[in-house]
């Protein structure tokens, strides 16, 4: 784990501009909020994409949250970067009963992590995913 100190910066299109984002790992960005362009007024508590190349979660702060409610209101920064691990970010987000079914999957393995700290599945699929990031098929 690195920190480093980075900035989000809007073009003048409105797209947002990271600095300071490093390849071959998994960048978190914590800011307020997320860029418009993304966001598009929903007020997200995360995303997780492929940005330029770059693996990135970024968790907007203003409306992130802890643990809630098993398997509906899970720690946002948990499911963003288990969004990753399972290998969501090399995939646009599915519509309908699949995209669903997704973050139902996101949800439930956050929720074993937290009630009962069942962290086997997740630890495999971390193996899986820096395995990816290490032979520089991450993107």
């Amino acid at each position: 784990v690195k920190r480093s100190d980075g900035e989000v910066k809007r073009l003048p299109s409105g797209r947002p501009s990271f600095v300071g984002l490093e390849r071959a790992r998994l960048n978190v960005v914590v800011t307020k909020q997320l860029p418009m362009a993304w966001d598009k007024g929903r007020g997200l508590n995360g995303v997780t994409t492929m940005h330029q190349g770059f693996h990135l979660c970024v968790i907007a702060l203003e409306y992130a949250h802890g643990h809630q409610i098993p398997y509906l209101s899970v720690n946002t920064c948990a499911h963003e970067i288990l969004h990753a691990l399972c290998g969501d970010i090399f995939e646009n987000r599915p519509e309908g009963a699949e995209g669903a079914w997704r973050e139902f999957r996101i949800d439930a393995l956050a929720t074993g992590l937290w009630l009962i700290g069942d962290g086997a599945r997740i630890r495999t699929l971390a193996e899986r995913y820096v395995r990816r990031l290490a032979q520089g098929s991450g993107t």
